[in-house]
């Protein structure tokens, strides 16, 4: 983005964020708070820029488990346990399960007791994963771009010690054909014999106004056909 771009972007001119860049002039709350959006600066890291300006932070940041995002955890709550007999996982920064479903815990048993490390060791470098997901290396990959999009919008040590660690775990894995028949690239399991394909999708609170919240991941799995549907009732 040039320079002339983020100023018209956050309504602002060139030479006044060419002033900010070069600290001659220091900017207002409203401003930091217009160049974090255009910037598309995720929740945490605008208070961030805000500290780095001289002024308080403008989010709140909780625990999870803290009274104040009782809603937050009810919403999630709902969203698992209604989507129960499916797998369903409520994820935060770092790879950590803060959540997940009945059916979740019988497809992964003890996910949410993983550290950061454990959890990339275990999705992409035991072999649990690569004997019960025919399409390891396609769903591997997939992962680990989303890794890298995140590290990218977050730029903190955490991501990309995870990222550097699970690419060091395929370093020695080819890059899978380009070819995808469907139109998502999510696990294919193999159980008992039993081919089980699937399809997720990620829900977020897009209006997040705590940083905490900003950072959730509700993963919602879903069969892709009849097969899997019956294999997941079973499994509950």
């Amino acid at each position: 983005m040039t320079q002339l771009d983020l100023a018209i972007s956050a309504g602002s001119t060139p030479r006044y964020v060419s002033f900010l860049e070069t600290g001659r002039s220091r900017p207002r709350r409203e401003v930091v708070l217009r160049l974090a959006t255009a910037l598309d600066v995720p929740v945490r890291d605008r208070n961030a820029m805000l500290i780095a300006a001289g002024l308080r932070p403008e989010f709140s940041s909780h625990s999870f488990d803290a009274e104040e995002l009782q809603p937050v955890r009810e919403v999630v709550s709902a969203l698992l346990t209604r989507h129960d007999p499916y797998p369903g996982w409520c994820w935060a920064p770092g790879l950590q399960v803060v959540a997940a479903n009945q059916t979740a815990e019988r497809l992964f048993p003890d996910l949410g007791g993983l550290s950061s490390e454990e959890m990339v060791d275990f999705w992409y470098g035991s072999s649990t994963v690569r004997t019960l997901i025919e399409n390891w290396r396609e769903v591997l990959y997939a992962g680990l771009a989303v890794m890298r999009r995140e590290h990218l919008q977050r730029q903190d040590p955490l991501s990309a010690a995870l990222l550097e660690r699970a690419q060091r775990h395929l370093k020695d894995v080819p890059l899978p054909s380009p070819t995808q028949a469907f139109p998502v690239v999510c696990p294919v399991f193999r159980f008992d014999g039993k081919r089980i394909r699937t399809i997720s999708t990620v829900l977020r609170f897009d209006t997040a106004a705590d940083a905490t919240v900003s950072d959730l991941k509700v993963e919602l799995m879903f069969p892709a056909d009849e097969a899997g549907s019956d294999f997941f009732r079973q499994l509950r």
